[in-house]
């Protein structure tokens, strides 16, 4: 039930608008390789909000704030290097069947943005358009997400991406590894609790006259004390 509805509301949102909703796909991906390279952004996050989004002739998109927990691969724009909107076309009815519809486990997500859709359909489309659109995301295919699934690989949805299936039970971590490899991104640097950080020249000076000054007073009290012993 939960991948027919899915299947529903993701396969006609591929493009915004009335006239631009397509009935199938004009993508397809033979590989992991291949679906990582044609994705504007691939991350790794999780799904934190739903609400009813933007709405075209009576239907429109159910609005996820996906929380981005690392980019694996392709690039993010400043708004959505932290949290982007992705939108999952079919909010015509029961808002409760939209949300249970979206995976709420942490995941990793094959994204198009749809500035770059609208470049693409519609090449004569105004910048201001193209800007706003900028501002959404979509799965670049059904079959765009992979979720985490006590420790493994899960995918919803295999449609036009029948590699995918082979994936199912591998360890979720070593999939999300593999997909940074083949993204060319290095691993997030490991932040010190506690950095040494360089400081600058007078501050050294100070602390060089202070400790000189701290150890003249320490050793006069010493020379005091001796003598009226």
């Amino acid at each position: 039930m939960r991948r027919a509805f899915l299947a529903g509301i993701l396969l006609l949102g591929l493009t915004t608008g009335v006239a631009r909703a397509e009935v199938e796909e004009v993508e397809h991906f033979e590989s992991l390789e291949a679906i990582t390279a044609g994705s504007d952004a691939v991350v790794l996050g999780h799904v934190v909000d739903v609400q009813p989004g933007r709405v075209f002739s009576g239907c429109g998109y159910a609005a996820a704030t996906l929380q981005v927990d690392s980019l694996l691969a392709g690039t993010l724009p400043p708004p959505s290097r932290d949290q982007l909107t992705l939108e999952y076309f079919g909010f015509c009815g029961d808002m409760a069947d939209v949300e249970q519809a979206i995976p709420s486990e942490p995941g990793v997500f094959f994204l198009r943005n749809k500035g770059v859709d609208t470049q693409m359909f519609r090449p004569d489309a105004p910048a201001a358009e193209i800007e706003t659109e900028s501002h959404f995301w979509r799965t670049v295919i059904l079959a765009g997400t992979v979720i985490n699934q006590n420790g493994t690989v899960e995918v919803p949805e295999t449609l036009n991406a029948p590699f995918l299936a082979d994936l199912r039970g591998l360890p979720f971590d070593a999939f999300v590894s593999e997909v940074r490899t083949i993204g060319g991104l290095p691993e997030a640097p490991v932040v010190q609790a506690n950095p040494a950080l360089p400081l600058p020249e007078p501050v050294l000076i100070l602390a060089g006259i202070g400790a000189a000054l701290l150890g003249a007073v320490l050793l006069g009290r010493r020379l005091v004390t001796r003598r009226r012993g």
